[in-house]
């Protein structure tokens, strides 16, 4: 049976439509799962350097390394890196954990945030960013339950004080990340003569302070309210 000329420019448009839908990221949403959903600016700056949203790791990595990029693999590994990609990944633990990898490129670091829970750890969050990490600095990161931080402090002796910290936050729940500027901070001075004490590091956005603890506990603060507090382990 042959269809109307209508009818087939439906079924095609139809047949299109699902040959260029995304694939299924599931997220938890509430007592089920859901489909991630990306919107097309975000393809879009995801596509100016070769990636595609929701495509799994390697195909991903893959496309970076033939236009020049190199994998970064300082701080990346952790106890929970995926077996076989030899420490390429860092990722977090529970029912919609994230990963992350880096990779740079002359003066530009691309961060991608990775699903830990779905096969193959599809791409869920792609962000650029210059590279400013002198080699005399220092990187780290704090995996808490329900956070990834990357701490970059690029003065000689950070733990003596430093004015020019860098805070990545990446929730492993939603993939979303934020950074800030912030500061080391240390406890008063016990006496003339008494070094101060480094405790940890400190950063504000707008009238709300995330503080990072040199123990591993993440605060954050607004005022005199907690918005959240967990306590997490270095990499």
């Amino acid at each position: 049976m042959k269809l109307p000329h209508f009818a087939l420019c439906i079924w095609l448009g139809f047949a299109s439509a699902l040959a260029s839908a995304d694939p299924c990221v599931k997220v938890r949403q509430g007592e089920s799962d859901a489909c991630m959903r990306f919107s097309a600016l975000e393809k879009r700056q995801a596509a100016r350097y070769g990636l595609r949203l929701a495509a799994p790791f390697e195909a991903n990595k893959q496309a970076l390394l033939k236009h020049g990029w190199v994998l970064d693999r300082g701080g990346q590994a952790d106890a929970d890196s995926a077996p076989g990609n030899d420490h390429e990944l860092s990722c977090g633990s529970g029912w919609d954990a994230v990963c992350q990898a880096a990779f740079t490129r002359g003066d530009l670091m691309l961060s991608l945030t990775l699903s830990g829970v779905n096969e193959g750890r599809p791409l869920v969050a792609v962000e650029v960013d210059k590279r400013h990490l002198p080699a005399a600095g220092l990187a780290k990161t704090l995996a808490t339950p329900s956070f990834m931080v990357r701490i970059e402090a690029n003065c000689p002796q950070a733990g003596v004080g430093c004015d020019d910290v860098r805070y990545r936050g990446t929730s492993k729940k939603t993939g979303k990340t934020i950074t800030l500027s912030g500061k080391t901070s240390h406890s008063p001075c016990a006496g003339r003569s008494a070094p101060r004490g480094f405790q940890g590091y400190e950063f504000w956005n707008g009238q709300t302070c995330y503080r990072v603890l040199d123990d591993g506990r993440l605060s954050v603060l607004q005022s005199d309210k907690v918005l959240l507090e967990e306590r997490g382990s270095w990499q």
